[in-house]
């Protein structure tokens, strides 16, 4: 998990071509696949997403990242964990938070400096929008 930030205090970005796709860790999230959900907001902490797959409180989430703008970035596996679940008429919501320690084969370091990357670019994103240059 990112230790020492409350996500609520951080901005979070909510347009952008941000590619999800999610699965449950294991055999079983191997052998059901990824599924691609409707991501709500992302900062590099965590983010929001909806999809109508029913997850509990504290269930660990494999999350594939990827985003094509000015350059590209992509994430193939970073760990995740439920925190929040809201229920939207038949589709659930989820806020979950990501854990760079806890993800292997891959290194820590380079899963934050990935996510940073692509709040770096949903912040250009959000920013020629509102210039209206987007």
């Amino acid at each position: 998990m990112t230790a020492g930030r409350e996500r609520r205090g951080i901005f979070r970005y909510r347009h952008g071509n941000l590619s999800v796709r999610v699965r449950r860790p294991g055999l079983a999230g191997r052998l059901l696949g990824e599924k691609t959900v409707d991501w709500m907001d992302f900062n590099r902490g965590g983010m929001a997403f909806e999809t109508p797959q029913k997850f509990s409180l504290a269930t660990r989430l494999w999350l594939h990242l990827s985003i094509r703008d000015e350059k590209a970035v992509e994430i193939p596996g970073v760990l995740s964990e439920v925190r929040n679940i809201s229920d939207c008429s038949g589709r659930y919501r989820y806020g979950v938070q990501f854990d760079c320690n806890d993800t292997p084969n891959m290194d820590a370091g380079e899963i934050e400096r990935s996510l940073a990357d692509i709040e770096i670019l949903l912040k250009d994103i959000f920013q020629r929008l509102q210039a209206g240059t987007a």
